[in-house]
């Protein structure tokens, strides 16, 4: 791995875990995506609860990908 994407790992879990225990859950993970897709298409006035289920699910299958151990948690050790 290049330095450079942990770098980005270490930044993107500081800036995303919320309750301040190391790692990425899934319900942060899911804001994440939420949030960050609100500033990239502010624009889309589709049905906000459709669009949001949508993102919730494909926020669940990547976040899965990421969670090696199955712990529930992203953290740094599993890069």
């Amino acid at each position: 791995m290049k330095i450079s994407d942990r770098e980005w790992i270490e930044r993107t879990i500081a800036q995303n875990d919320k309750d301040g225990d190391g790692g990425i859950s899934l319900e942060e993970f899911i804001e994440m995506n939420i949030s960050r897709n609100k500033r990239q298409n502010p624009q889309i006035s589709v049905d906000r609860r459709s669009q949001a289920d949508i993102l919730q699910e494909k926020a669940k299958l990547a976040f899965n990908a990421y969670d090696r151990n199955r712990d529930g948690y992203l953290t740094k050790a599993q890069c």
